[in-house]
């Protein structure tokens, strides 16, 4: 019996040793994994952000590649630039100018190779070989020389001291050709015109602006225009104001149009239209002061096509001349004379004095003025004259024409007649019945006096 109880006590006191031991091992690999899995989750930001940090503190991966960082664009370059201190861009711009010399020697290097051969060892392959290599220094030197000056204004605005960079710079930049031949002077400059077409801040963002202000002052001329046919079927429908004043409007909406796509134009190709705007408004009173005549006659223009004393195709008296008004521009006013010449009046000339227009109504009334003898019957020549213009089919009824003795003198009676017409029969009636009293006169034997001139002689 103490032996069985002996063997009990014994295996149990071995399950609970063995269970003991694989509890603690297991919590043990537990623990052992967990810190692992804390261990990674704390190492992999760490190393993350570290390279993140290097890369953003040091540009030599850009310095050590094989491009020698030609292919870098300025713009990319200034960015990467900005964050770093003056230490750092210290530090960098050591770097630039260290790749900087670097290929000025192999160019200077280069460069003698050719001046020491003959004109005729450069047709060969070899001297043709070193002058594509001497294009090639020279197209990467314009490059890395544009990206070292713009470190050194990057340090600069950060207080760095850059005299002794910019005058090395200053002083190893080419300024002439160094080629020899009027051949190889084109190519160097075709290959100097490749540099700045092919960078991003030359001739692609030139010619991409470039295509950007055509495409909008074109989408903004066929807009101007059909602002313009708009503008011009309105104002027909709505018959309101002058001829010229339409065709005004009409004019100023399409430039005003067209100068918003002028102006969009120009800020899309980076100039800074506030700076010109400011500019011509500051330049404005002396324009005011040289242009004071036209503005005048812009201002009478404007008075003209608004009061409206004569409008397109009206006959008009202005300062002395008459003609028929042709067209008007913002500054004069065009006039066709009967016998087909033209005259420009300054519009505050025309504004400034009286302007009479014979057209301007829809009924006009002609004036005649007839000579009969004394000894003729004045009623049966006033009535003759009233039977013949009402007979005239041009004639209006109302206003009735009116006859009438005008003045009498030594040698005949002055009779009147005025019939009402409309304007555009004034001078076909005039002419017709001017004729037709002249042989109704002579038909029902009234007399038209002749003046007479009486001479005394002296004895």
């Amino acid at each position: 019996m103490k032996h069985s109880l002996t063997i009990m006590a014994l295996v149990v006191a071995i399950f609970l040793s063995a269970t003991s031991e694989l509890l603690y091992a297991t919590e043990s690999k537990v623990t052992k994994i967990e810190g692992v899995k804390k261990v990674e989750q704390a190492e992999v930001p760490r190393a993350v952000i570290a390279n993140a940090e290097s890369q953003m503190n040091s540009l030599h991966y850009v310095l050590t590649s094989d491009a020698r960082g030609v292919d870098l664009p300025t713009s990319e370059l200034k960015m990467m630039l900005r964050p770093l201190s003056r230490e750092e861009l210290e530090i960098e711009l050591k770097e630039w100018m260290a790749l900087l010399k670097q290929l000025i020697s192999e160019a200077s290097k280069t460069n003698l190779q050719i001046a020491r051969m003959e004109p005729t060892e450069l047709e060969t392959k070899e001297g043709k070989e070193l002058r594509d290599t001497q294009l090639l220094h020279r197209r990467n030197e314009l490059v890395l020389v544009k990206h070292t000056r713009t470190v050194i204004d990057a340090l600069e605005q950060k207080g760095g001291d850059v005299n002794d960079q910019r005058k090395y710079v200053n002083a190893v930049v080419v300024t002439k050709d160094v080629t020899n031949t009027s051949a190889d002077q084109i190519t160097a400059f075709a290959a100097d015109f490749g540099v700045w077409f092919e960078s991003r801040e030359g001739g692609d963002r030139f010619f991409k602006k470039a295509a950007g202000f055509v495409a909008i002052l074109i989408f903004f001329a066929i807009l101007a225009k059909f602002a313009a046919v708009i503008t011009r079927r309105f104002l027909r429908r709505q018959q309101r104001g002058s001829r010229m004043l339409r065709q005004f409007v009409q004019k100023t909406i399409g430039f005003v149009v067209f100068t918003i796509g002028v102006t969009v134009a120009l800020s899309a190709m980076g100039v800074q239209v506030g700076t010109l705007l400011t500019a011509a408004g500051a330049g404005g009173l002396i324009i005011g002061f040289a242009l004071q005549d036209s503005i005048a006659n812009f201002a009478s223009g404007i008075m003209i096509m608004f009061y409206k004393p004569f409008d397109m195709d009206d006959f008009v008296l202005i300062d002395g001349v008459k003609g028929k008004v042709e067209k008007m521009s913002f500054v004069s006013t065009t006039l066709v004379t009967i016998d087909n010449k033209e005259l420009v009046i300054p519009n505050r000339k025309a504004w400034g004095g009286t302007i009479t227009n014979y057209t301007g109504r829809a009924v006009r009334r002609v004036d005649f003025l007839f000579y009969i003898s004394h000894g003729d019957d004045i009623e049966r020549a006033s009535a003759l004259l009233i039977e013949l213009v009402k007979g005239h089919e041009s004639v209006l009824s109302k206003p009735e024409p009116i006859v009438g003795v005008n003045s009498l003198s030594d040698v005949a009676v002055e009779v009147f007649l005025r019939p009402w017409v409309k304007t555009d029969d004034y001078w076909p009636v005039y002419w017709e019945l001017t004729k037709q009293v002249k042989v109704l006169f002579d038909k029902e034997g009234i007399t038209i006096p002749k003046q007479q001139l009486l001479v005394h002689s002296a004895l």
